[in-house]
């Protein structure tokens, strides 16, 4: 099988670049539009543009309107990082006058819809009083009015509060506007059509469903009476009169515009640096729009104070077309959505919503803060906080939301969660690594209407999330869903509901790997999960008397979400595919953290600086055995640690200081110990330019257990040339780690394990037969340091050189067996299956190959079962080797048998040892079995590749393509047998067995029993190195650096150290007028099934990729099996893009 990967893509833009313009306050229309010359104007750089041109921006502030179409090509960006504003406001020429009390007015000739004085924001007059300054607008329970509920959608009557009262205002509101959540997740701006003073009742124009009789809010806006506070104001457009209560010596601005730059049929503009004040950007059926690094403050809001309702506001928008980006800005106080993007391939990335939308009316489609509608659209490494409308992110394709930290959402509408995918939205869509929290919200919900019979979704992903103190984590209705390694606490409701009732019962959703206080399929009683769904290997509270997760996580109250040492989460949990790629250890761990991972990832905005410090700022009550971890900077190459315990010397100290602890790549510094005080810290950021100073953290550690490491061994798994050593560290604070190993009367040795906690092992190698070897572990930490005694052990007695060759007592390689039909039944005397299942013979691409198939669960039936029975005469050994392949259409669950014994073994009293080969076949993939079990009575010892294995009386070892999965095991299926079978009753018979409630379509082919150990140890080059550097698996990325372990085969790197990797992917290099790209490859004479091929495209759009001619400049030998190369770079296009390919074909090797 081929393999394709993609190791990195760069751009080339040539010197032949177009023209540059440069505009500036000070500049003329008239003048060349040179750094020297400026222009004055942006419109007028834009009549002089072309495509490929970039218009350069001085500092200032631009009060221009720009609206283009059928332009394309067109760069405006700050020039040299200077601020650059685009400003829709204008200045208001006042002439104030006392009005009544506090209240001025002045006559106004614009017609404007927002006003600041001295760029302060004044509030729109309202009943009753908020302010966005002390943020009060998004308090809805003590802001807002409340009206009685009814059906009625134009008839509404005041229900008084503690803070208002409709019939004690005194005057009547005809006229004025009533903003109205009282559809729960939707708000509606309406004129009030009647209202008689004093009285509770009034009309308005008619609104949608009124929904959640309990949650019937509105205000009112709109009127002059209802100014009555500092910081108010009101627009008479009839007679162009503005009443304020402000600073009448401020210099006054009226916001007049929606749009700064408006671009329709318009591809390739590229918008950076520049920043936003009351205006913001529209691209209507726009391709690869970019908009990057601005600032947008006050962009877009209602009309209402025009009189404009019951419409959708203006906003921020990318409508039509599609591949926009929209990276790295901060969208700040828009009382609209913060933005719609409509399109296909859409990517918002590394941006801050905060303070959005105080209203929420009138809004589109379910009412949100963020839409990303159309297809590909990609929602990744954004931090967003306080808004309004009910739910946060609304799509309705598929959509992937990665990396996001959100909180506080969802403030003055109903119902709504973080992450809401509707039905269309939801197959094959990925929610993963985010955290939600502080919100009264669920974090990551799959919908679907709550009417009994309604359809519902089906197919979508949610892994690595972590949410707390939100109304839920994860919410999913629907069937064939996938909820795994998320991490949940402190919910309302359960944490993470997997909801069975009268519309939902999530058949076939797997549920695994979860860690949460309460999970269930209610969705707030302590329900269990069904038979229905595929649930297991999950902490759930529940399960442990209503168990909280700090008793096995280290410290959630200040953000560090990892495994506690020998908690029972590590290693616990179930290979998931690509979802749980690179775990660390014997299994994944459940949870979304990694035990011993070297990174840790936290969501969000990345800013030039370092961010998200945890422990977090000033915090109180943390542990001795914390660890320093933050967000890295947006630029950061490595990261500059310093700590210590006076504010004043971390702020000082450099890299010649004690303070300094190092240099680091990864986002975690494990002390080995705090004592108890308060610490000071900063991370500065090293980037190509330069280093990101950071700010001075605090935290304080008030209660510490000052003890040296307590550390046990146990007795060692002794082969015979090799040896593995495992030793328990005790207590929750880490230790550096070695060991002194040595043979009798020989020279020491030292492994250094480095910083580890809980359980930790090593293995020697190269060890001499038969030989006494010693060893002793050393631990060390913040509080001391211990040796332990000397252990010591044997190694074994070598195998034998000369093996006598394995005798074959049974093969069927199904060739010979009628297609479409059962194996014979000579060789499988037993086939038994369930229901609609099938035992049959047919042809998968160029083999023949017997088919068990269970489609559906039944646990009604019989077991499914292909037995050869009494095939075999009385053997003390034998080893089982075939080919398995799990077809992917039916996705397995439960667990299916490889099983050797006595007679018949549709039952399990006869099975003397099974294997369960649900966790170790892959889906559709070809993987080659030899499964050795040992009867004799003693112990075997075989060779492979090298190596000796031993494997005693009663047990059995697994391996998978030439790799040792499964060790010296002894399970079997029951120790209460008929018959007792024991560690020396001899085989007869072998089967495969899937039971009733399994569902499998397991192919099986080339199956040989033999008398003595076989194992195919030919490995392939790749999958030797996979062996020399103890990984397995070529898409893990075993050590988090980002590669997969077959582009580190690849390009000679060590899979195991995320330091080494990332600096042999491709570069392009510019050395004077040349331009190289620089590439490391492996080399054909040590594997010819790997190759490397440049590719070239002058665009990314079309996706139209061609073979690059290299011309190699030199080609440099890094070792024997590596090679550096560096080609030339020749082209007379003005931007050109490079990638590197790399194939592997398996089968070649």
């Amino acid at each position: 099988m081929k393999y394709v990967y993609m190791l990195i893509v760069y751009v080339f833009t040539s010197c032949a670049s177009g023209a540059t313009f440069f505009v500036s306050e000070g500049g003329s229309d008239l003048g060349s539009g040179s750094l020297e010359e400026p222009i004055a104007s942006l419109a007028e750089a834009v009549q002089r543009m072309g495509s490929g041109d970039i218009c350069y921006v001085r500092a200032g502030r631009y009060r221009e309107e720009l609206s283009l179409s059928g332009r394309d090509d067109l760069t405006f960006q700050a020039y040299a990082n200077e601020t650059v504003v685009m400003d829709g406001t204008v200045e208001l020429d006042t002439d104030w006058s006392l009005h009544s009390g506090s209240i001025f007015k002045t006559p106004v000739d614009e017609s404007f819809w927002q006003l600041f004085a001295d760029e302060l924001f004044m509030m729109p007059a309202r009943w009753p009083n908020a302010s966005l300054e002390d943020l009060s607008v998004w308090n809805q329970q003590d802001t807002w009015a409340k009206v009685v509920y009814s059906t009625s959608k134009t008839d509404f009557i005041d229900q008084p509060t503690s803070h208002s009262d409709l019939q004690a205002l005194g005057f009547s509101v005809q006229g004025a506007l009533a903003v109205m959540n009282v559809g729960s997740f939707k708000s509606y701006a309406r004129e009030i059509l009647s209202h008689q003073a004093g009285s509770a009742n009034f009309t308005v124009g008619a609104v949608g469903n009124r929904k959640a009789s309990n949650y019937q809010y509105y205000f009112l806006e709109g009127a002059l009476e209802l100014l009555d506070a500092a910081g108010e104001w009101y627009l008479d457009v009839d007679n162009n009169m503005l009443y304020a209560w402000g600073d009448t010596n401020a210099t006054w601005r009226g916001k007049t515009q929606d749009y700064a730059f408006q671009f329709t049929n318009c591809d390739d503009i590229t918008i950076k640096g520049i920043d936003f004040f009351g205006t913001t950007v529209s691209f209507n059926n726009c391709e690869r729009a970019h908009v990057e690094g601005g600032t947008f403050l006050f962009p877009s809001c209602t009309k209402r104070m025009l009189g404009i309702a019951s419409t959708e506001p203006d906003m921020t928008e990318f409508n039509g077309g599609g591949n926009s980006l929209f990276y790295d800005n901060i969208v700040r106080f828009a009382d609209t959505p913060a933005i719609y993007m409509n399109g296909v391939n859409n990517r918002i990335e590394n941006c801050l919503f905060e303070y959005i939308d105080w209203s929420a009316a009138d809004l589109p489609s379910l009412m949100m803060t963020v839409y990303m509608r159309g297809t590909g659209s990609d929602f990744m490494g954004n931090s967003a906080h306080t808004t309004g409308a009910s739910a946060f992110l609304d799509v309705n394709s598929a959509v992937r939301a990665f990396s996001n930290e959100v909180w506080n959402t969802g403030l003055v509408q109903n119902d709504g969660s973080v992450i809401q995918l509707t039905i269309g939205a939801q197959p094959n869509s990925e929610t993963a690594y985010n955290w939600f929290f502080d919100s009264e919200k669920y974090g990551a919900r799959f919908d679907a209407s709550t009417s009994p019979g309604s359809p519902t979704g089906s197919d979508g992903l949610m892994h690595h999330n972590v949410g707390f103190n939100v109304n839920a984590t994860i919410m999913q209705k629907g069937d064939q869903h996938r909820c795994i390694n998320n991490t949940s606490f402190d919910t309302v409701n359960n944490g993470i509901i997997i909801l069975s009732d009268n519309v939902s019962t999530n058949v076939g959703t797997v549920i695994r790997n979860n860690v949460a206080d309460r999970m269930g399929s209610h969705r707030k009683n302590n329900v269990a999960l069904t038979e229905v769904m595929d649930h297991s290997h999950n902490w759930n509270g529940y399960g442990y008397g209503s168990a909280d997760v700090r008793t096995v996580l280290r410290d959630v109250d200040h953000l560090d979400f990892r495994p506690k040492p020998h908690s029972i989460l590590i290693d616990s949990g179930k290979e998931e595919g690509v979802v749980t790629a690179g775990y660390i250890g014997a299994a994944p761990d459940l949870g979304a953290y990694e035990s011993g991972d070297l990174f840790y990832w936290i969501p969000g905005r990345k800013e030039a600086a370092a961010t998200r410090p945890v422990p977090p700022l000033q915090a109180t009550g943390v542990k001795e055995s914390a660890a320093l971890m933050w967000r890295k900077g947006l630029s950061s190459q490595e990261s500059h640690l310093y700590v210590g315990t006076s504010s004043n010397e971390v702020s000082a100290a450099d890299e010649t200081s004690p303070l300094f602890k190092g240099s680091y790549t990864n986002n975690l510094y494990d002390p080995l110990g705090f004592s108890a005080n308060t610490y000071y810290w900063r991370v500065d950021e090293v980037t190509s330019s330069g280093v990101e100073r950071g700010p001075i953290w605090s935290f304080e550690v008030a209660e510490a257990e000052e003890a040296a490491p307590t550390l046990t061994t146990s007795t060692p798994d002794v082969a015979t040339d090799s040896a593995t050593i495992s030793g328990v560290l005790q207590g929750s604070v880490s230790s550096q780690v070695q060991m002194e190993w040595w043979r009798d009367n020989g020279t020491t040795n030292t492994a250094n394990l480095g910083i580890q906690a809980g359980q930790f092992e090593t293995t020697l190698v190269g060890l001499e037969t038969e030989q006494q070897y010693y060893y002793r572990w050393a631990a060390s930490n913040q509080f001391g340091s211990v040796w332990t005694t000397i252990h010591s052990f044997e190694t074994g007695e070598g195998a034998s050189e000369e093996t006598e060759e394995a005798a074959i007592l049974f093969k069927d390689l199904f060739e010979a067996s009628e297609l479409n039909q059962s194996p014979s039944s000579d060789k499988w005397s037993v086939q038994t299956t369930l229901n609609e299942g099938e035992i049959q013979v047919l042809q998968q691409s160029n083999r023949v190959v017997g088919r068990l198939y269970n489609p559906t669960t039944n646990p009604d039936g019989a077991r499914t079962v292909l037995s050869a029975v009494d095939v075999l005469t009385n053997a003390p050994f034998i080893t089982v080797s075939f080919d398995s392949f799990f077809e992917g259409d039916v996705t397995p669950s439960g667990s299916f048998f490889l099983g050797a014994g006595i007679g018949s073994l549709a039952s399990h009293h006869n099975q003397i040892r099974k294997v369960n080969m649900r966790t170790h076949g892959m889906l559709d993939t070809w993987n080659h079995f030899d499964w050795l079990v040992n009867q004799t009575g003693s112990n075997v010892v075989y060779e492979v590749g090298g190596s000796a294995y031993t494997l005693p009386t009663g047990h059995f070892d697994l391996w998978r393509d030439g790799i040792l999965l499964i060790a010296n095991s002894n399970e079997k299926s029951s120790s209460a047998q008929n018959i007792p079978l024991t560690d020396v009753t001899p085989i007869t018979s072998i089967g495969f067995t899937a039971n009733k409630a399994d569902q499998v379509d397991w192919r099986i082919d080339s199956l040989v029993v033999r008398d003595a150990a076989y194992v195919e140890s030919m490995l392939s080059a790749y999958r030797s190195w996979e062996v020399i550097h103890d990984v397995q698996g070529s898409t893990n990325d075993w050590d988090g650096d980002g590669l997969l372990n077959i582009m580190e085969y690849g390009v000679g790197t060590a899979p195991r150290n995320a330091l080494d990797g990332p600096q042999r992917l491709p570069v392009l290099q510019q050395e004077s007028d040349e331009m190289n790209f620089i590439y490391h490859r492996r080399t054909l004479e040590s594997d010819d099934s790997v190759a490397f091929i440049v590719e070239t495209a002058t665009n990314l759009s079309a996706n139209n990729w061609q073979l690059w001619s290299e011309n190699p400049a030199g080609m440099e030998a890094v070792d024997a099996d590596i090679v550096r190369v560096t080609n030339a770079i020749i082209t007379s296009n003005d931007m050109q893009f490079f990638r590197l390919r790399m194939e592997w074909n398996e089968t070649a090797e």
